[in-house]
């Protein structure tokens, strides 16, 4: 084990014992003063992340006033154009971290100390830390209005508290379970019985057999249907959600608890998880279902390389043998934080039967040391801890259209997870273009549109680096952005300019707007599709002429450019 990993063993067994022992030393108010609904609640299944936070409800609108919790200083601001899109970061002395993304505005000094150091800088990111006298707050005091700002998918403040030292992400329904109603217990969806290959099967020589379940009382469910039958060493999943006092959204399960008779064979349970380990969730959900049909099953058993500190070791791994005939009683207890509990009661019957053969085509992987691989035209490392079990790993290349420097490289298959990112070198056909800048891999499941993956060029070889595995070829990207102005004739009227951006290829990179040669602030969306620049009354003098001039770059390093002249 690590030295970070211990480091974080031991915060998570600190903040263990204090959620046991009921004794934060801290206190927080809401961050708004309106009546607290959910929209999102900590812990939940995303893809390749646990949410880091709760999600607050704005009424589906932006501008509600957001009030520091609790005496600090502003120790971080963020602002990008994904992500958080604007977020704040509030430090306490009680040794925690607030923190409030997807802001449509910091505070008026804030805003304008931001502003100031976008044009110091010239870009519009900003991520800076700062420190504890700059800004110092007191409780109640307002610090921001609440948004949609990055990759935000409709009004809401989405709100975290960390531990400071490490920035480990902590359940705030610790602190907020009394001011936020919940009485309703987990709602189960379905069961899923997974047969390991080689070991076990499912009657019908199944590797798995998802089965509908029905409430029989309240929290008290039950599976539709006779047992499955199955043999030998079996794995379990639960499909289910949590619910909340006057709302329909549906939220992540806190606690979930697998018993097989009365003995506990797995439990995970999200009160902390450290970012460097979130990507674990795939480990923890059935991949294949979520990415290929976005359901969310979570497993019951820890595969060998899932290190996710969220599921308790002291058990046994959740993977259970059946050598007996006759029935085997199993259930579920699911909690949420305010207690709520639901119980699933099912039974499996065992039946010997054949287990069939494993499967030998591929090249076999271990999860636990780098593997490599090497074909024509392609080359490939994936680093010791990308997989989370052992696996067999099948490749094949097809022809690609013309529009392609290469062919397609099919690595494995797209629904099968990649914990660490793995290098992929592909070789070019041909490789007579004199910009080798503008060669780029790119990504596909086979389904989807191909994606820009990038990558650097080197003697005939374009080399990247990917977290997922699927389709790889080389592209050639040589023209240019397009740029689009929106109603240009009401731009002095409207005192903006807002002008669309897009690369049909490699995709935006950068950007730079100039009026009379000075940097002017341009705020993009989430998507780099749409640029905005406000008139700033400080900056942009009046009476006058002006010129402004745009410059936009892609990933490829092929620029546009527009000029636009207006009287202000």
């Amino acid at each position: 084990m690590t030295k970070k990993r211990i480091v974080h063993r031991i915060a998570y067994l600190i903040l263990f014992f204090s959620f046991a022992a009921n004794t934060i030393a801290a206190s927080f108010d809401l961050p708004m003063r309106i009546p607290p609904l959910l929209s999102g609640n900590f812990g939940e299944f995303r893809s390749n992340h646990f949410h880091s936070g709760i999600d607050f409800k704005t009424g589906g609108s932006i501008g509600k006033p957001i009030y520091a919790p609790a005496d600090g200083w502003i120790s971080r601001i963020r602002v990008g154009a994904g992500g958080f899109g604007l977020a704040l970061y509030l430090d306490h002395p009680e040794g925690y971290t607030t923190v409030y993304g997807h802001l449509d505005r910091f505070s008026p000094s804030v805003d304008q100390w931001v502003q100031d150091q976008q044009y110091r800088r010239e870009q519009f990111d900003l991520d800076t830390m700062l420190v504890s006298g700059l800004f110092p707050v007191k409780r109640g005091e307002r610090i921001a209005t609440s948004g949609n700002s990055g990759s935000s998918g409709g009004p809401h403040l989405h709100f975290e508290i960390r531990s400071s030292p490490n920035q480990i992400p902590i359940d705030p329904l610790i602190w907020f379970r009394n001011q936020i109603k919940d009485q309703q217990p987990p709602n189960i969806r379905g069961l899923r019985l997974y047969a390991f290959e080689g070991k076990g099967t499912i009657r019908g020589s199944k590797k798995q057999s998802s089965h509908s379940v029905v409430r029989v009382g309240n929290g008290h469910w039950r599976i539709q249907g006779n047992p499955p039958q199955a043999w030998g060493l079996l794995g379990l999943g639960i499909k289910a959600y949590d619910a909340m006092d006057g709302t329909h959204n549906i939220y992540g399960v806190q606690t979930v608890e697998l018993y097989r008779d009365s003995t506990c064979i797995y439990r995970h349970q999200l009160d902390s998880f450290s970012f460097d380990e979130t990507r674990y969730i795939n480990a923890m959900k059935d991949y294949p279902d979520w990415v290929e049909n976005r359901s969310m099953y979570m497993k019951s058993f820890i595969e060998p390389g899932n290190r996710s500190p969220v599921t308790d070791r002291t058990l046994q791994s959740g993977q259970f043998w059946i050598e007996e005939e006759g029935t085997h009683a199993f259930y579920y207890i699911l909690r949420d934080r305010h207690g709520n509990q639901s119980r699933l009661d099912f039974e499996i019957t065992g039946k010997k039967m054949p287990i069939p053969a494993v499967e030998i085509a591929g090249l076999p992987m271990a999860y636990d040391r780098p593997n490599r691989f090497g074909a024509e035209g392609i080359q490939l490392y994936i680093p010791s801890g990308s997989f989370y079990n052992d696996l067999r790993f099948i490749y094949s290349k097809e022809a690609s259209d013309p529009e392609y420097l290469s062919e397609w490289h099919d690595l494995h298959h797209f629904n099968t997870p990649l914990h660490r990112a793995m290098r992929i070198s592909i070789q070019l056909k041909q490789d007579h273009h004199p910009n080798k800048a503008q060669y780029y891999m790119v990504y596909s499941t086979g389904k989807s549109k191909p994606n820009y993956v990038g990558g650097s060029y080197q003697a005939g070889w374009i080399t990247a680096e990917s977290n997922r595995l699927g389709r790889f070829a080389v592209a050639l990207d040589t023209n240019p952005p397009t740029i689009s102005p929106i109603a240009i004739e009401n731009a002095v009227k409207n005192r903006l300019f807002r002008i669309n951006i897009s690369d049909k290829e490699s995709g935006i990179r950068s950007w730079r707007a100039t009026i009379d040669g000075q940097w002017v602030l341009m705020e993009p969306n989430a998507s780099l599709s749409r640029l905005t620049y406000r008139f700033d009354p400080n900056r942009l003098e009046r009476n006058k002429v002006h010129e402004m001039q745009l410059e936009v770059t892609d990933r490829c390093g092929n620029r546009s450019n527009w000029s636009h002249s207006f009287y202000y």
